[in-house]
């Protein structure tokens, strides 16, 4: 996959995050990570 820089606006649609069975502990919130976006280019 090649990236290249946007032409118009990027519309943020959706972020995936770890799933479910993966706990946050809420007094460690470094412990979330981020898998992914869906975008789109306007």
């Amino acid at each position: 996959m090649i990236s290249q820089r946007p032409s118009g606006d990027v519309q943020f649609i959706e972020q995936f995050r770890q799933a479910t069975d993966h706990l946050v502990i809420t007094s460690y919130p470094e412990g979330i990570y981020l898998k992914g976006f869906a975008c789109r280019v306007l």
